[in-house]
């Protein structure tokens, strides 16, 4: 184990050969962590569609790269507001003032990678539409002595120019889903806010009336906040959620967890691939795998459902061809047509 990690921390060190050695030795002997965050708004004029149905299409862009999807929905306010109104950042989590929909996702399939992400949707109806809030939240740890987090530093570092990042490029994506999503719903949709800005992506002038002067936020205006709760109360609340943690505990020691569905094993090999700095698409980066004997990356890029074992890759060599592995050829035969 310790030479494992000694040859990630050299080959950690060579990657960042053109930063100062010292702080590419302490980012790599010392534990640390930082966060992202990323909130992009869309107005959307509501033609024939309905909150619940434009929170289903959340959802369902969240279900796409993240686990742990939970849809909460609501009767909307009446009457309704003439403004459109907007998540608060001091309360994210708890949108539930004017909302219709809160739509869910605390991710940690990436945990032992040093990576989790939580995503938060929600579904505003005002007077002349609806408002889709996405509000998301990276978490990355990196340092340390676990080598599945070394090992996820070695791939960032390496393919760090190829534009092949952490799994954080992954809210990107789910962001673009929810749009393509919502233009696919309504005759009228604006992104109307983006932070932080992406060159990709044009926000649009607000159509919808400006909130109110000294108008707190949906999320701000929600009573039931456990930083608002009494201390005896809230110490109820903690002993009531320690019962059912240890409950759900119990359960889940007592029944195995059920076999993953294929589009759950799809999305995680993914998320495998993109922490060992692959792109879970590109044929050329399969045929690579299979040239050098990397079992272990073709049977992710196959789980992932983007390549072909018999597909050729832009030089017109298969990853059949390319093994020089009895075994590995074997393997990728089983998944040939």
């Amino acid at each position: 184990m310790k030479a494992g990690l000694s040859l990630l921390a050299a080959t950690l060190l060579l990657a960042s050969a053109g930063a100062n050695a010292q702080d590419a030795l302490n980012n790599i002997l010392r534990s640390s962590t930082s966060t992202k965050t990323s909130f992009a708004v869309f107005d959307v004029r509501p033609g024939t569609t309905n909150a619940e149905t434009i929170s289903n299409e959340v959802a369902a862009a969240f279900r796409k790269h993240y686990d742990g999807i939970k849809v909460m929905q609501q009767m909307a306010p009446y009457p309704l507001p003439s403004y459109a109104p907007r998540m608060g950042f001091q309360q994210v989590h708890t949108g539930m003032g004017t909302v219709s929909a809160l739509i869910t996702s605390s991710d940690t399939t990436m945990g032992k990678y040093g990576e989790g992400s939580i995503l938060q949707g929600c579904v505003f109806p005002y007077r002349d539409g609806y408002r889709v809030n996405v509000y998301a939240l990276f978490i990355q740890k990196t340092g340390g002595a676990n080598p599945m987090v070394l090992g996820a530093m070695l791939g960032r570092a390496i393919t760090g120019a190829m534009g092949i990042g952490d799994s954080s490029t992954f809210i990107g994506e789910t962001v673009d889903d929810v749009e393509t999503r919502l233009k696919a719903l309504a005759p009228d949709v604006a992104l109307v806010e983006m932070q932080p800005n992406r060159p990709d992506k044009s926000v649009a002038r607000d159509p919808a009336p400006a909130m109110p002067a000294g108008m707190p936020a949906a999320a701000q205006a929600a009573p039931a906040m456990a930083g608002n709760l009494p201390p005896e109360l809230m110490a109820a609340q903690a002993t009531i959620a320690a019962v059912v943690q240890q409950q759900r505990a119990a359960i889940a020691a007592a029944v195995p967890a059920p076999a993953p569905s294929k589009a759950e094993d799809a999305v995680q090999a993914r998320k495998d691939l993109s922490a060992m700095g692959l792109t879970y698409y590109s044929q050329e980066q399969f045929v690579e795998a299979a040239r050098r004997g990397d079992r272990l990356a073709c049977e992710l890029f196959l789980r992932a459902g983007s390549v072909k074992a018999t597909a050729a890759d832009k030089s017109g060599v298969t990853a059949l061809q390319a093994t020089r592995s009895p075994e590995l050829a074997s393997f990728l035969r089983s998944y040939a047509p």
